[in-house]
């Protein structure tokens, strides 16, 4: 599979990946939401691998590589199938009116 390897300053790096959706956010501004986030989502559940608070100096390499491997998930969650129909239906009907779909 496709993934992305991690490595943030000297530490050992994060291997993060999956068949559905993979996330490396990385955020850093006067809005207090800074953050580095590793995540992703399948069809049942969020997937967290790491979640932390940039410092200046801080050095984020993120790599592409194809790997079998992942590192440990930190954490899960189940997703609300309900909730996820009710955005998509809220979301096709945006779609349909801007025309789009």
């Amino acid at each position: 599979m496709i993934a992305f390897e991690v490595t943030i300053n000297d530490d050992k790096p994060i291997v993060v990946g999956g068949n559905n959706v993979t996330t490396a956010i990385l955020s850093y501004g006067y809005s207090g939401a800074d953050k580095i986030y590793l995540g992703g989502l399948d069809c049942y559940r969020y997937i967290s691998w790491f979640k932390g608070k940039p410092e200046k100096g801080d050095k984020v390499v993120i790599k592409v590589i194809e790997t079998d491997h992942i590192s440990p998930i930190l954490e899960t969650k189940n997703c609300d199938r309900s909730e996820m129909k009710t955005r998509f239906e809220q979301l096709k009907t945006e779609l349909l009116e801007k025309g789009l779909i």
